[in-house]
């Protein structure tokens, strides 16, 4: 077997950011103390002892994941046949914003010695052994600090102290806790001695302090692919105020003095009051300008006050946002003011400042909505950064933030040709960097006991901290590169496994699982759903059951498409994502019918509105456990409606839907067709495959789709009993004169009195009147039924010059046609009356048959008093229309038009644009001309 013709699909997710947690069969590396060699997490726990758990191929699947994490390719080239080994291997940092993100002292003390800095890091030590002049050295890292701190400046800013406990809550929740472990005073993990194992291998997080700031770990935090571009930091969906949380979680050792004293007043303000006149309702100190701490939203004033210090003279720029009024004031003198009631906005304000403390004042009261304070400075080296950044204490002994580092340009440009030189642009991404020059020996021809891998490496060459059976490993894996073997799909895809990490949260087979040292903290909103709603679920033929573009999406870029559960989805970047995804497709897909639509005598809005149907509360009761959209489920909390089209393979989906136990033993899905039992014979043909499809069909609609029965809260239904029952108000599809008649035989209308057309037609339930006769009743209400019936938009009827002449659009309504009201029979039922020309229509619907579904007859009579005027009604407007009887048409949507006219006249279908029509001659005279049309749909 040669392991590098596995390099396409081998994708091992394993670093000091994103780390194997989870135990396979049990068994796990556990390090106690501080490891004293480079820690790829995949190698430690498949390759050393008893950790071996994977049967067969699993020395050359561990072999690679060392070769690959290590990124041994960046120096040393591989052969065109093994060139995807160098595109799947860990790459490392992107530095060209690492000014941005790393404290200056922490480059200068990690590229010294980054073992040192960080046990376990897979970083090596560029400058070692005893020949290395350490004045040299110094001088050398000290100007790849000053290229390196270029590129940008930290951002200090103290973490808000109300922020760590939700941080912590979110770390050991939402999925950081699968990769770092749950975080102790200590940050060891030790031995669960309750069920005699080891429960799982942390690399420790070491002293983030020492490396980021708040603004920059909380930068990482959200797009962590920014600066770590291989994927293995995922990204779990943050929002800025869940990364802020967790950052000040991390960073809660940080020691900001509260140096800024603040007063908090009550009261209703337009604009900025004299606050001196004023008693405050609360006063203390604090660590920045922060107007969201207190139990206030609306109606208070604050007012900050302290010292900060400017490293030079120079122009300043003060940049102040808020919401509602603010007023910054230095030294007495008022440099921006944003006073006034007003949503957020900012100003700026440039002024010249000289070097020293100068005493700064801000104020700011909120009279409603949010409560929004941002004071900037940028200046003379100083990028935009909070002010708060620059306080200093009272006594003058020490700065709140560190004094700032001052890149040497000279220096900056030694260390630019150093980065090259001593070869760290082979594995980290800097723009503008010179080409390379130096010549590296291939893959194929290193030597297990020269170079990198020598038990004492050469000043030339990089310094990893490997152990003897790493470097063994590391020397098999390479003598592997010139065979041409392959192995089975099901290895790369364990190895890929291995790699994203899936084994801490999943369970494939009897491997993985979350391990008990974790378990409880991977909780569920929904206690209730046991733990079917409390863990991941398992990836046992995941391929057979999601589609491979979603799955794709899904891994890419993360999800929290389960209410119910707590720990989210990550998302592991576009590479990770196209080779699991490939692979899961490729092992567990069944043969099946993947269309939306099968075979059926229905029609697809008919086997639509029986979907919806059989969702709702009158029928299985879907809604009463899964959420569709934005609505709660009236009971537990599962996963969306409204997502299964897009996530789920239809023919999955049927055959999940008659044994959901099959397919996920133990789940609290029910089986609504019992070995083929059909619940609720009236439906469609009484046959479960037939349902099956019909709520497949409903839920194609996606977020689109009617609302089942059963959702939603105070609705008006109102009811056709005895006779029709008219709603004239603004229907979804009618426009906002739509007059709405529903029916006791449950088929409904829409008439559009703007453009004088039935506009839609509909069976089931009528309206629901709660949006327009509860509050201010404003906007569009739609059909409370299914099955609707879109009619062609623009009048019903118009005069042509010829048969070929578009049908009139946005023509003025006095000028061509009026609405001239309607009137009602003894069941109520109304016959529309308009003017089209000098022709007066008058239009009538009423139901045939009491059937569930039953058509519509539509009968239009037309008088004139121009006997040589043809008019034209239109009937139809669709892709396609075609006619299949005497007088009968069918159109793509799957509605039968039957035809009545009462003569000789027959209909025409024209090609207009991309869609046809159906338009029928009307020649009227004074006498005038009746015909009717029956909608079956």
């Amino acid at each position: 077997m040669n392991l590098f013709s596995l390099d396409r699909r081998v994708l091992l997710l394993t670093c000091l950011f994103c780390v194997t947690v989870s135990a396979v069969n049990g068994q796990t590396t556990v390090f106690a103390e501080e490891p004293d060699h480079a820690v790829v997490p995949g190698y430690e726990r498949f390759a050393r002892g008893a950790n071996a758990a994977i049967p067969d191929n699993s020395h050359w699947v561990t072999e690679h994941v060392l070769l690959q994490e290590l990124n041994c390719v960046a120096c040393h080239i591989t052969s065109a046949a093994n060139q995807s080994l160098a595109e799947h291997s860990k790459r490392a940092p992107n530095l060209e914003h690492v000014g941005q993100r790393v404290h200056v002292e922490y480059l200068r003390t990690f590229i010294a010695n980054p073992q040192h800095v960080k046990p376990g890091t897979t970083m090596p030590q560029l400058f070692h052994g005893a020949a290395v002049d350490e004045a040299v050295t110094r001088q050398s890292i000290e100007s790849i600090v000053h290229f390196l701190a270029s590129t940008g400046q930290l951002d200090q800013r103290p973490p808000k102290r109300q922020a760590v406990g939700r941080g912590k809550e979110l770390f050991h929740s939402v999925g950081c806790v699968a990769c770092h472990g749950p975080q102790t005073d200590d940050s060891v993990v030790a031995r669960d001695t309750s069920v005699g194992e080891a429960t799982g291998v942390w690399v420790p997080l070491g002293k983030l302090s020492e490396k980021y700031s708040i603004p920059s770990l909380t930068g990482f935090l959200k797009n962590p692919h920014d600066a770590r571009p291989a994927g293995r930091m995922p990204t779990l969906g943050l929002n800025d105020q869940e990364s802020s949380s967790i950052a000040a979680y991390l960073l809660r050792d940080l020691d900001f003095p509260a140096n800024i004293s603040y007063r908090t007043y009550r009261g209703s303000w337009d604009r900025l009051p004299d606050f001196s006149q004023l008693t405050p309702d609360d006063e203390g100190t604090t660590t920045e300008f922060d107007v969201t701490d207190g139990s206030e939203k609306n109606q208070f004033g604050m007012q900050f006050e302290t010292q900060i210090q400017l490293a030079s003279d120079g122009d300043y720029e003060f940049f102040l946002a808020s919401d509602d009024g603010s007023r910054l004031t230095i030294d007495g003198k008022v440099i921006v003011d944003n006073d006034g009631v007003h949503p957020t906005r900012e100003v700026t304000q440039q002024v010249r400042l000289v070097q020293g403390r100068h005493d700064v004042v801000v104020e700011y009261f909120e009279q409603g909505g949010e409560e929004i304070l941002r004071v900037e400075i940028a200046g003379p080296n100083l990028n935009r950064t909070s002010l708060d950044s620059l306080v200093i204490s009272d006594s003058g002994q020490h700065d709140a933030a560190p004094e700032r580092f001052v890149v040497d340009p000279e220096r900056a440009s030694v260390g630019r040709e150093l980065f090259v030189r001593v070869g760290c642009d082979a594995c980290h991404q800097m723009p503008g960097l010179p080409q390379a020059k130096t010549a590296r020996t291939p893959l194929k021809k290193l030597r297990s006991d020269q170079g990198c891998l020598a038990s004492t490496v050469p000043e030339n060459a990089p310094r990893f901290a490997l152990d003897n059976p790493q470097r063994a490993a590391l020397a098999r894996a390479m003598a592997r590169a010139a065979s041409a073997d392959e192995a089975r799909s099901e290895d790369f895809l364990q190895t890929q496994m291995i790699a994203a990490n899936c084994y801490a949260c999943h369970q494939r087979g009897d491997v993985g699982g979350i391990p008990h040292a974790i378990n409880n903290y991977v909780t569920s909103t929904q206690p209730e759903m046991g733990e079917e709603g409390r863990l991941p679920p398992p990836l046992n033929a995941i391929g057979d059951k999601l589609r491979a573009d979603w799955m794709r999406q899904l891994i890419e870029r993360g999800g929290h498409d389960r209410p119910n559960l707590r720990i989210r989805m990550p998302g592991f970047g576009s590479l990770i994502a196209k080779e699991v995804s490939r692979e899961f497709a490729s092992l567990d897909a069944v043969q099946g019918d993947d269309g939306d639509e099968l075979p059926s005598e229905f029609t697809r809005g008919r086997q639509k509105a029986a979907g919806r149907q059989m969702a709702g509360e009158s029928g299985y009761s879907c809604v009463k456990c899964h959420v569709f959209g934005d609505t709660q489920a009236s009971g537990i909390q599962a996963i969306s409606l409204t997502t299964m089209h897009e996530r789920l393979r239809p023919s999955w989906f049927r055959r999940y839907m008659l044994d959901p136990q099959e397919y996920r033993p133990g789940t609290r899905m029910p089986s609504s067709w019992p070995r083929g039992q059909v619940m609720l014979p009236k439906i469609l043909d009484g046959q479960a495959s037939s349902q099956i499809q019909a709520i497949w069909l409903y839920l194609t609609d996606g977020p689109r789709a009617q609302m089942p029965q059963g959702l939603g809260k105070n609705v008006i239904e109102l009811v056709a009993t005895d006779e029709a029952i008219i709603y004239r108000n603004f229907i979804e599809g009618g426009g906002p004169r739509a007059i709405g008649v529903g029916y006791p035989e449950r088929v409904n209308q829409a008439f559009d009195a703007n453009d004088v057309r039935v506009a839609l037609l509909w069976h089931g339930a009528f309206m629901d009147a709660s949006r327009h006769w509860t509050g201010r009743g404003q906007g569009y209400s739609p059909p409370l039924g299914d099955n609707v019936l879109r009619l062609p938009n623009g009048p019903s009827l118009a005069v042509l010059e010829s048969p070929d002449s578009p049908w009139p659009t946005g023509v003025r309504q006095d000028d061509y046609f009026q609405f001239l009201g309607y009137r009602l029979n003894e069941k109520r039922q109304p016959t529309f009356r308009y003017r089209i020309g000098d022709a007066v229509v008058e239009d009538f619907c009423e139901p045939i048959g009491d059937k569930p579904y039953g058509p519509l007859k539509r009968t239009i009579g037309v008088t004139a008093p121009d006997s040589s005027q043809m008019y034209w009604w239109r009937l139809a407007a669709d892709k396609t229309i075609d006619k299949t009887g005497n007088a009968k048409y069918v159109t793509s949507s799957g509605c039968t038009l039957q035809l009545e006219t009462g003569g000789d006249v027959q209909p025409v279908i024209r090609k207009q644009g991309d869609q046809q029509e159906l338009l029928l001659p009307m020649a009227v005279d004074a006498k005038g001309l009746r015909a009717s049309v029956q909608y079956h749909w």
